[in-house]
């Protein structure tokens, strides 16, 4: 049977990987727009997003991976 820690240890893990994965997507996808001649409003919209998604995963970050000693 496997350790309750490591396997809590392991879940934050899947959700930070789904995190970064989904910041390396709209990453792409802010490329992409501005690669096909996206206007300021465009990309202020994706920025703004863009922006949310660092705020939730530096607070996700924060509340799961505990301080170096």
């Amino acid at each position: 049977m496997a350790n309750p820690k490591v396997t809590e240890i392991l879940a934050h893990i899947n959700e930070q990987e789904t995190d970064i994965d989904n910041v390396t997507t709209l990453i792409a996808d802010l490329r992409a727009q501005i690669a096909g001649g996206a206007t300021v409003a465009d990309m202020d919209a994706v920025l703004a997003e863009l922006q949310q998604n660092k705020a939730k995963l530096t607070a996700a970050l924060a509340a799961n991976v505990p301080p170096e000693p």
